[in-house]
């Protein structure tokens, strides 16, 4: 595989220059000012102490007997998506038909079925 030469065109850039800035000199030995926060005494408060809470401890563990088989978790899953597609095809019927209506006997039609 032959690979073609490709040589960059010269591009000169701008130059430039920060101005110059005379500082004056810090002197070395220059001691900051201090400032000192005035003292004052503060009154002992004393809070009660909280209740202590305990909390019973929990019987984390599951014996197998409790758990269903799998099986018949996926067949009541099956059942309930079932009744709930029913419960939205008869949620979306009955919002169309609402609409239809309200079409018919409202001057506001959305969809300007009566105009």
């Amino acid at each position: 595989m032959d690979i073609p030469d490709f040589k960059a065109p010269d591009l000169k850039m701008p130059s430039f220059s920060f101005p110059k800035v005379d500082l004056p000199d810090v002197p070395k030995n220059v001691a900051a000012p201090t400032f000192s926060a005035p003292k004052f005494d503060i009154p002992k408060v004393e809070m009660p102490k909280a209740p202590t809470v305990t909390l019973p401890k929990l019987d984390l563990s599951t014996d197998e007997e409790d758990i269903e088989p799998q099986e018949i978790r996926d067949e009541k899953a099956r059942v309930a998506r079932t009744a709930y597609k029913d419960a939205d095809e008869q949620a979306k019927v009955r919002i169309s038909r609402s609409s239809r209506f309200f079409c018919m006997f409202s001057s506001n039609c959305p969809h300007r079925c009566f105009l």
